[in-house]
């Protein structure tokens, strides 16, 4: 019995140490977990916040994309042996002579690739200017000048 006793009282001389690793490995556990929580809600949350970048950036790049169909179709004009560069929508938004010309029926262009209209060039670039719809702007010519 004595043998017993003594293997009784072995083991539980072991109990103490592995309660205290138990405890240890538990609480190393927990602060896993709770590293893994943590983790996971800050990976959700920069998801979320990515997907908004996401979005902003697809919004961004629709409108850009819409800016830039406006000088999709750039034309040049030969007005009396001077060039202007300009877009068809600002030539046609109005019903005009240039909504005729540009209506992608007839290529007036001549071996430059511009279209040649044969005007004085003086005064067509405040033509233009006002075909800009410069709606908020005051034009004011004065000695071939244009103060907006």
């Amino acid at each position: 019995m004595s043998s017993d006793h003594s293997n009784e009282s072995g083991n539980n001389s072991w109990t103490p140490l592995f309660d205290r690793f138990n405890q240890t490995i538990r609480a190393e556990a927990d602060t896993l977990f709770k590293h893994i929580a943590d983790s996971q809600t800050n990976l959700i949350n920069e998801r979320e916040g990515l997907r908004k970048e996401i979005e902003l950036l697809r919004k961004e790049k629709d409108e850009m994309t819409q800016l830039l169909k406006k000088y999709d179709k750039i034309v040049t004009l030969n007005i009396g042996g001077q060039l202007f560069s300009t877009t068809i929508e600002t030539l046609t938004n109005e019903e005009c002579l240039f909504t005729k010309m540009f209506s992608g029926r007839f290529d007036l262009r001549d071996h430059q690739g511009a279209t040649f209209i044969d005007r004085d060039p003086t005064h067509f670039r405040y033509m233009l200017l006002c075909k800009k719809k410069l709606d908020e702007a005051i034009i004011r010519v004065n000695h071939n000048k244009i103060i907006v």
